[in-house]
């Protein structure tokens, strides 16, 4: 089910991992305010994180399948044109999160937290313990802008070696923050703060996630017939249950874990690309997931507003009234994001179109 290059059931997956960083991010503001929080809970504790794996994985796939696509109808990328569709889709909403949050919160960020997040490098700035305090959640947009800025080169001038590359990629980034704490502890430099940026850093910065997507993708534009295995027979459902199972446990073992997990989402968008679940194609959840950008960066500053203002009655920890935050969150959180995807983002949304890929283009 497919119309105009987006597949609805990865809208899905994408709605799901939106929904499970809001409701994460509910019982790590309360906790941050004071309040009794289930933030303890593992499924809580790691809610956010995995949900933002989840979003690189399917990225990396998107933006690589995206760029084949284009290099099969033109015969070639137009980096240009890849730069222009990012900063018309990514953009504005970024830098109006930035500047509406500071209005509204009376925010003054200091030097080193504006320069990092106004340049996009909010990732290196919350590494740094100088991130967005009035809407953390930004760190993860200049993790994947970074890797915009030399991804589509890689599938430009080396799609012959693409899959090595990305292998690489996969390995290298992956087994790079052990190389870095060795360089440390063997050069003396390893003190609490350097080793803190590079724990932190490698934590939420997951190049290798993104490279995990576009491997798949790959290996859907070139029709390997190993990925059968992921989408064929009954026993392929292993492939969509068990990376939800790890997920909803809680299970987050050493670094290493993140990796397990990017792999088997990896796995799970090869089958759910593919099989038709009524779970990952309804009208709900596409709509959700083609507002869940709006949903990831509202949903801070919503969450903040509902738990200041239930204050008194979450400090009680009663049922009903964490369920009602719960509920007028998700609720408020889609109508502002349904809002600015219809006003804001569709203005840049036509705007990006003008910079989509023409058959027979020069791509230059």
């Amino acid at each position: 089910m497919q119309q105009q290059g987006r597949v609805y059931s990865l809208d899905s997956l994408r709605a799901v991992a939106a929904l499970t960083v809001l409701l994460g991010h509910i019982e790590l503001v309360k906790s941050n305010l004071g309040l009794p929080s289930l933030s303890h809970i593992p499924f809580y504790d790691q809610a956010g994180h995995n949900g933002v794996l989840l979003f690189f994985v399917i990225s990396g796939y998107i933006i690589t399948r995206l760029l084949l696509d284009e290099q099969l109808r033109t015969g070639d990328v137009s980096i240009r044109r890849f730069y222009m569709r990012r900063i018309l889709r990514i953009w504005p909403l970024y830098f109006f999160i930035l500047i509406s949050t500071m209005l509204i919160y009376s925010y003054k960020p200091g030097w080193t937290t504006g320069i990092l997040c106004f340049t996009i490098l909010a990732n290196v700035a919350h590494a740094l313990d100088q991130g967005w305090l009035v809407s953390p959640q930004i760190w993860s947009i200049g993790a994947e802008e970074q890797f915009y800025l030399f991804w589509p080169s890689l599938v430009k001038y080396l799609k012959k070696h693409l899959a090595l590359v990305l292998i690489l990629v996969i390995t290298g980034y992956t087994t790079l923050p052990y190389l870095l704490r060795f360089i440390l502890d063997f050069s003396g430099w390893a003190n609490a703060k350097n080793l803190r940026f590079i724990d932190v850093f490698f934590y939420g910065t997951k190049f290798n996630l993104l490279a995990m997507g576009g491997l798949l993708a790959y290996c859907q534009h070139q029709d390997y017939r190993f990925l059968l295995w992921f989408h064929q027979g009954r026993f392929s459902l292993i492939f969509v249950i068990l990376p939800f199972a790890l997920w909803f446990s809680g299970w987050h073992p050493p670094y290493l874990a993140d990796v397990v997990l990017g792999i088997l989402f990896a796995m799970m968008l090869a089958n759910v690309t593919v099989n038709h679940y009524p779970a990952f194609n309804n009208k709900v959840m596409d709509y959700l997931g083609k507002v869940s950008y709006g949903i990831y960066m509202f949903h801070w500053v919503v969450i903040t507003f509902l738990v200041t203002m239930l204050s008194a009655q979450l400090k009680i920890n009663y049922i009903p009234w964490n369920a009602a935050l719960c509920i007028l969150s998700v609720l408020f959180t889609v109508l502002i994001a349904s809002v600015s995807y219809y006003t804001m983002e569709s203005y840049f949304l036509y705007l990006k179109r003008k910079f989509e890929s023409r058959a027979g283009a020069s791509g230059k």
